[in-house]
């Protein structure tokens, strides 16, 4: 569903590690292996280590690492929280 909205999906390196090295048996992992697989979802790094670190004292390693990379590839998109299902950040480049 994603890919009709969108030729490209990134996803920061907490996330992958939590969903897919890990072995978290979330029901999307299928999903997100064979959208990687197909080149249409990337891995990224968030180099905003600082950001990062600021972000974990109140959100996760994956959520925190989403907002900073939307940042760091100025991507105008609202970031859900998914701890309080409302939108932590809107527009936030």
């Amino acid at each position: 569903m994603l890919q009709e909205f969108h030729q490209q999906v990134l996803v920061p390196q907490a996330v992958w590690r939590e969903v897919i090295e890990q072995g978290q048996d979330y029901p999307e992992t299928p999903l997100i292996e064979r959208a990687f697989q197909e080149g249409w979802l990337q891995v990224r790094v968030a180099f905003v280590e600082r950001l990062v670190s600021l972000l974990k004292l109140q959100l996760d390693e994956g959520e925190s690492g989403a907002i900073a990379l939307a940042l760091q590839e100025q991507i105008p998109q609202r970031v859900p929280c998914a701890k309080h299902r409302e939108p932590l950040a809107q527009n936030v480049v």
